[in-house]
């Protein structure tokens, strides 16, 4: 299980009023936390991994579908950045069924902000689709992750779900 952590203008708009707190994430990449953006070209839900930072641009236009377009776009990203299907698969069981709740890491919603800058720069020409928007926000330097990365980062998680450092060749 995995939580979507909404902005309160997103829960407002999801008509979600006083969600419970969430159990703790059973997956790699933990909770995920989402806003929404306003832009010319339209409106968007933007999800960040709140582990590795991983953003996610969906389209906002159907809000009732936004759980089921994020499971089919999540795939084709972490499969762009080199993460194995076996792998993918694991998560995406991992995550469901997904439970709501509010914002609770503030150096997450900061990041979240940050991408949220770039995704409507990018967007606003429009000559990137919300895909090649997606691939270059996973190349943005987040100065929180130890591997500045979020693309870097997603795969570290992948190779070692467990968060073990390995200390004087063992693991710790």
């Amino acid at each position: 299980m995995a939580t979507l952590r909404c902005t309160a203008k997103l829960l407002k708009r999801l008509g979600i009023n006083n969600p419970a707190e969430p159990p703790p994430p059973q997956n790699a990449l933990g909770d995920w936390y989402a806003n929404i953006l306003f832009t010319r070209a339209g409106h968007y839900l933007l999800l960040l991994s709140e582990r590795s930072r991983l953003p996610i641009l969906l389209s906002a236009r159907d809000l009732r579908s936004f759980e089921r377009r994020f499971l089919q776009t999540l795939p084709e990203v972490l499969a762009a950045i080199g993460i194995p299907s076996h792998q993918v698969d694991r998560e995406l069981n991992a995550m469901q069924p997904f439970s709501y709740g509010k914002t609770a890491n503030r150096s997450v919603l900061g990041s979240l902000t940050d991408f949220g800058y770039l995704a409507k720069d990018w967007l606003a020409p429009g000559d990137l689709s919300v895909y090649e928007v997606n691939l270059r926000l996973t190349r943005v330097p987040c100065l929180p992750l130890k591997s500045k990365f979020p693309d870097k980062e997603t795969r570290s998680f992948f190779k070692n779900p467990l968060g073990f450092e390995v200390i004087d060749g063992g693991l710790v």
